[in-house]
């Protein structure tokens, strides 16, 4: 099976995968995490709110590791992940 990042869109693709995953979506999801947490000490947010901004990032993050999982050793999705 031929890797992902082969065709035009699967470029694109991983190219927004490698990005979510580097530096720049690291600062986003802490900007979240300290926003939420912030609103939550003030009494502005619930505390399921925060749950499920934790709970999204974690996925979010934890996603190219799980599909690598799943893929059982064949070829990786994106050739730099």
């Amino acid at each position: 099976m031929a890797a992902t990042d082969d065709t035009p869109m699967g470029k694109v693709l991983c190219s927004t995968v490698l990005w979510v995953n580097g530096n720049a979506g690291k600062a986003i999801a802490t900007i979240c995490v300290l926003t939420v947490g912030i609103a939550q000490l003030m009494g502005r947010r619930k505390r399921t709110t925060s749950l499920r901004v934790v709970i999204g990032i974690a996925i979010l993050f934890g996603a190219a590791k799980l599909v690598d999982m799943m893929n059982a050793g064949a070829n990786p999705v994106c050739s730099t992940i």
